[in-house]
């Protein structure tokens, strides 16, 4: 399922406008589909971060296609990591991720990596989706969501 899925970060983009005519187009494409994903941060609960999303956007991302990750989604890629992966890579294995931070999961990066984007690409290369699924609850939801 993933050779069909395409990750566009939005934050890259320079303008909202940008980011509407990007959605835009996905919807003009047959069979397309895109989907919002923000982290929780600070936010009292699910439906506070979607509503403020939403509205933060002016309406015109889907609510239904905004999820939220509950934590960070830098939990996702060290859940997709089996023990046998987190071995390879020097870390410590977690059976669970569910609470793991941004801050947790830069202080887990190995030194031999010149920067996190290096490493978050290498993390990929041994992503585990059935994995990720069994050690995060946010991802599994994700997961529930596309139907994978």
């Amino acid at each position: 399922h993933f050779d069909d899925i395409r990750v566009v970060e939005y934050q890259r983009m320079s303008k909202t406008q940008k980011l509407y005519r990007f959605i835009r187009s996905v919807k003009s494409i047959p069979f397309a589909n895109y989907y919002f994903i923000k982290d929780i941060n600070s936010a009292p609960c699910i439906s506070e971060k979607k509503r403020d999303t939403y509205k933060n956007y002016n309406n015109r991302i889907e609510s239904e296609k905004i999820i939220i990750v509950v934590r960070e989604i830098e939990s996702w890629y060290v859940a997709g990591l089996d023990e046998r992966a987190c071995n390879d890579f020097g870390i410590r294995h977690a059976p669970n991720t569910d609470t793991l931070t941004k801050e947790q999961f830069n202080l887990l990066i190995p030194e031999t990596y010149g920067s996190r984007t290096d490493f978050m690409i290498e993390v990929l290369k041994s992503f585990s989706i059935e994995t990720a699924k069994t050690k995060n609850r946010s991802f599994q939801y994700f997961c529930s969501k596309l139907a994978i």
